[in-house]
């Protein structure tokens, strides 16, 4: 990482690749966020001064697949990945911007086989402070935007009853939005 220091200049390429498991550099500071993508048209326009990745840079990819862990849950599906480097808000330095919106997507909690929430329209945004090669991406703001979904079987939310509680969900489908 510590070549590019000297690197100074602007890439622009698109295209389709094979594999986009290159983007999972973006995350190695993170384990509590899991971004797993397929294969699929990326777009890239990198632009750097003596190794400072610059406002303007970016990265769009619209994979086969997408899959992002959050704590004890994923979601997965299909849609686009968006990263982006922008001036801070009220500040002069930078910070990294992703976005992954989900056109489709399943929401399932782990230990359990399938989605429990399905729906369209789901939308992760995470900032990170100003991206720098060696540490590309650190978290310091997520916001999850889950628009009307559908909920096919409530027995589901039993798992959230506490054991000892009369109430049982027995049957029953419902909606389902939110915000984190």
């Amino acid at each position: 990482w510590e070549v590019f220091q000297f690197v100074t200049g602007r890439a622009e390429v698109g295209g389709r690749v094979t594999s986009l498991g290159f983007l999972s550099l973006f995350f190695q500071q993170t384990r509590w966020l899991d971004l797993k993508v397929g294969p699929g048209p990326l777009d890239v326009d990198l632009r750097l001064r003596r190794g400072e990745i610059l406002d303007g840079s970016r990265l769009e990819a619209h994979p086969d697949g997408i899959s992002m862990g959050f704590l004890e849950y994923r979601a997965s599906g299909f849609g686009g990945v968006t990263w982006s480097v922008v001036p801070a808000a009220g500040r002069e330095d930078r910070e990294g911007r992703l976005a992954l919106v989900f056109n489709d997507f399943g929401l399932q909690r782990r230990g359990y086989s399938r989605p429990h929430v399905r729906g369209k329209g789901l939308r992760i945004d995470v900032a990170s402070a100003a991206p720098r090669f060696g540490g590309l991406f650190l978290p310091k703001r997520l916001a999850i935007e889950m628009p009307q979904a559908e909920v096919p079987d409530l027995t589901f939310y039993n798992a959230y009853l506490p054991r000892q509680s009369a109430v049982a969900l027995t049957s029953g489908s419902g909606r389902m939005s939110g915000r984190f």
